[in-house]
């Protein structure tokens, strides 16, 4: 299984593959390969084997982003030789990796204590890191 690799979409904001929130469905699935479909057709989501999901509703996108309990690939960030497996990656590790990048986060109050969730300022892209492994469950960006 390919690797899926997010650094432009991390650093730059550039989609993953150039599909963006508010985009039609139909359009958005001429982009991507076979996805398996969990939802009803109304709504639901998309999933790639590599953990890339998009949600949609109303025949549009209204969520991107990575269910690592749903990936049979690596998720890597990498800018120039400073590599960061993020499937392997603690919270600390992750977290000194974006302050090293000076990439601005900020934590977000949620009511869940089994999650640490935080959004990266820049892009609003969250980390939905399980407390309990210490490891990244999902990466997305919403318009929720």
């Amino acid at each position: 299984m390919d690797d899926l690799k997010i650094n432009e979409w991390i650093f730059n904001n550039q989609p993953l593959y150039e599909i963006n929130i508010g985009d039609d469905l139909e359009l958005s699935l001429t982009k991507i390969g076979n996805p398996i479909l969990l939802g009803d057709g109304n709504c639901g989501y998309y999933y790639l084997s590599n953990g890339f999901r998009f949600g949609f509703s109303e025949n549009k996108i209204d969520e991107i982003g990575i269910d690592f309990s749903q990936s049979k690939s690596s998720i890597l960030m990498f800018d120039g030789d400073d590599n960061l497996n993020l499937t392997e990656s603690k919270i600390h590790e992750v977290l000194n990796y974006l302050n090293e990048k000076l990439i601005s986060w900020e934590p977000v109050v949620t009511k869940d204590t089994n999650y640490l969730v935080i959004k990266l300022l820049k892009t609003e892209i969250h980390f939905i890191f399980d407390v309990y492994t210490g490891k990244i469950d999902k990466i997305g960006k919403t318009n929720i």
